[in-house]
């Protein structure tokens, strides 16, 4: 195993990443947390102002909302505006007058107050306008038509008004009144009121901004305005066609420079404090560490292979274990080779001991069965059978029986055609045999009659149990297949196979061998699999052996996977 000597330190060097993205993302939400108090208090700054400029507003415009109504319900007023000539118009006006001053004594936005009759007489009862411009009024108003708000320049001045129509007895209009107010007033409420200049205060109707603190918003729509700023506030006074609009677009700039200037001193700061750390820690640590772990990597399990000492307290008391350790180590390691040792060469003494059982089986239950058979073959005078019985039984014997423990594939392809011809004859029509024998088997090596078990049984269990079909030819189908560096060669059948239950405890027996455990051999019938794997894990390891698929009244597929040699 090779040992990433970095790995500490790029550990070390992420967990202080995350470390300053979580330190950062703490000062972006406290960043954004503050942001979200200025605006509430902004919002509150606009409420406040808002309600200070509409509460004189209020009492200004409603004051003269309240005097237009009265003087529109007024006796002298109608009794002015019906009279025949015009004497009587100007002398019921002073009447009208003396009404008019009581009402509006306390109203400082009432500058100008003129009632229009119908037949274009019309009186000024405050302030100071020229015909021309009264005229000029006249007609604005005449051209509305309706009760609402004018806005119009007189005389070099800007004025806003209020107009509302005068009935007679019939509910018929004989005439209007107006009451205008400077601009320029509405204009110093704002100023006195707002106290910051980054607000924006509009008054609008019918959705048009008639008056602001900043001039160029005049005429504008309101709905566009709105639309153009960040924060707005939009309040109706009183009964009037008039709102108050209130707008407050930029954060405090300095504010922003201050959050943004301790961010990249944070972030430097940051930067600085972790270059400091990561340098202290390679040093006092990692470089150290990074020693013993290349001690640790040349260690090739030698006498004497302990590591040196480093210099620093806190890690020698580590090497120090760390020697006694291996020390005791390489004492096991002696020990347990020598148990291996011992231990393999038991297992070897039993591997023989097992293929000499084999063997004897081979005598003891097949021998037995073919020389009985060619004695009735004998008897029945066919003499040519019982002679391939004898031929192909000595062949067995000779093959059984010879030294060498491994053998190339095509030997053991050719032993179990001698063996199936056996088999033929003490079966006979019951089974047909296809045999698949490719060239490169010539150099594949095999452990000896590895696989004439599983084609006995095959025959015995597949085809002539209780549970086979007799009037069912069975047909066995042997071919092997190389994959990377592993031969798979496959024994299968058309048989009765196996039910689940069994397949399982077959299965389960296969991959719970073990080459330890000691047993002895109760027939090739019994646990000729389990003796198959049992060889095959002694000889390359747990990592080959049998894998076996069945299915009942379906048939079996054996495969034997072994490395290539």
């Amino acid at each position: 195993m090779v040992i990433k000597k970095n790995s500490l330190l790029k550990k070390l060097k992420i967990t202080l990443l995350a470390l300053g993205i979580a330190v950062l993302f703490i000062w972006f939400f406290f960043y954004v947390s503050m942001q979200n108090i200025l605006q509430q208090h902004t919002i509150q700054n606009m409420e406040q102002t808002s309600l200070r400029i509409i509460s004189e507003l209020n009492q200004s415009f409603l004051h003269l909302e309240e005097v237009s109504f009265s003087m529109s319900k007024n006796d002298n007023v109608k009794k002015m505006l019906l009279s025949g000539d015009l004497i009587d118009f100007y002398q019921n006006a002073e009447a009208v007058n003396t009404d008019l001053n009581e009402m509006i004594k306390n109203s400082p936005f009432a500058e100008k107050v003129i009632i229009f009759a119908n037949n274009n007489r019309f009186y000024r009862f405050s302030g100071q306008l020229n015909n021309t411009s009264i005229k000029r009024l006249q007609a604005l108003i005449r051209s509305n038509e309706i009760e609402q708000h004018i806005q119009i320049s007189l005389d070099g001045e800007r004025y806003i008004g209020y107009t509302i129509a005068i009935l007679d007895e019939f509910d018929k209009p004989c005439g209007q009144i107006v009451m205008l107010i400077s601009e320029k007033e509405i204009l110093q409420l704002f100023v006195r009121v707002e106290g910051n200049e980054k607000l924006k205060i509009l008054l609008g109707a019918a959705d048009t901004i008639i008056t602001s603190n900043q001039l160029e918003l005049q005429g504008m729509s309101i709905a566009e305005f709105e639309n153009s700023q960040t924060h707005v506030l939009r309040k109706s006074i009183g009964f009037t066609p008039f709102e108050l609009i209130i707008s407050y677009t930029e954060t405090d700039k300095n504010l922003n420079l201050f959050f943004i200037l301790a961010l990249i001193i944070l972030i430097l700061m940051l930067l600085i404090a972790f270059w400091f750390f990561v340098s202290a820690w390679r040093k006092n640590f990692f470089i150290p560490i990074q020693k013993v772990i290349t001690e640790v990597e040349s260690i090739d399990g030698t006498a004497n292979s302990c590591l040196p000492l480093t210099g620093y307290d806190y890690l020698d008391g580590l090497i120090c274990r760390i020697n006694d350790m291996i020390s005791r180590i390489e004492i096991k390691e002696r020990e347990l080779y020598k148990a291996t040792l011992s231990l393999h060469e038991a297992e070897i003494v039993k591997q023989r001991s097992l293929i000499i059982s084999l063997k004897k089986q081979i005598s003891a239950h097949f021998t037995i069965n073919v020389l009985n058979i060619i004695k009735a073959l004998s008897n029945q005078g066919e003499n040519g059978k019982a002679g391939l019985l004898c031929d192909g039984l000595s062949s067995l014997y000779r093959y059984a029986n010879e030294g060498d423990s491994y053998i190339n594939g095509l030997e053991e392809f050719f032993i179990l055609r001698k063996y199936i011809g056996i088999m033929e004859i003490r079966y006979p029509n019951r089974f047909s045999v296809e045999i698949d024998m490719e060239d490169y088997l010539e150099d594949i090596k095999l452990p000896r009659m590895l696989l004439q078990p599983i084609i006995e049984n095959s025959i015995v269990h597949g085809f002539n149990s209780n549970k086979a079909v007799s009037d069912v030819l069975g047909i066995i189908h042997i071919y092997s297949c190389l994959q990377g560096k592993t031969i798979d060669i496959v024994v299968e059948d058309n048989g009765c196979g196996m039910d689940s239950d069994t397949l399982n405890r077959l299965r389960t027996s296969i991959e719970n061998v073990s080459i330890k455990e000691n047993f002895e051999v109760e027939g090739l019938s019994h646990v000729a699999l389990i003796n198959i794997q049992r060889r095959i894990i002694s000889y390359f390891g747990d990592a080959y052996g049998l894998q076996i698929e069945s299915a009942e009244n379906i048939g079996t597929r054996v495969t034997v996977s072994l490395p290539i040699l």
